[in-house]
């Protein structure tokens, strides 16, 4: 009898991080996706929050729908510079503009900054392959 609501919440598997980039993608038909309604909250354990509206929105498909209203996907997606929020939860909340929405499809991919460990093993293996490149030369 009402718009549609929809809250995603999640944890991040390992320590804190921070995201660099996020995408949202809904696929829905009948009465479309509130654009507006479409947000990001990123938490930490120090009771920080950062609230976000998608920096880029881009319509996939767009099609009218035998039933009434559109057959719509979209995806939405948010970017931030590193060390923004060393994020532990995620909220994504997204709501339709009225009654009658049916939702096909929704996936939510997040892109880390690699975690320090694996950022200093890159660093041995470039600095080893250096070094037997250097070897080969002489």
């Amino acid at each position: 009898t009402g718009p549609l609501s929809i809250t995603m919440l999640g944890g991040m598997t390992a320590a804190p991080r921070n995201p660099l980039e996020v995408v949202l993608n809904i696929s829905a038909a009948g009465t479309i996706i509130n654009q507006q309604s479409v947000a990001l909250t990123l938490m930490d354990n120090a009771g920080g929050m950062l609230r976000l509206n998608p920096s880029q929105t881009a319509i996939r498909s767009d099609e009218v729908f035998p039933g009434g209203g559109r057959a719509q996907t979209i995806a939405f997606s948010w970017t931030f510079p590193p060390n923004l929020i060393a994020a532990t939860q995620w909220q994504v909340n997204f709501s339709s503009t009225g009654a009658n929405t049916s939702l096909d499809a929704v996936s939510l991919d997040m892109r880390f900054i690699p975690a320090p460990g694996a950022l200093s093993v890159l660093a041995m293996l470039g600095g080893s392959g250096m070094i037997c490149g250097r070897r080969r030369r002489l």
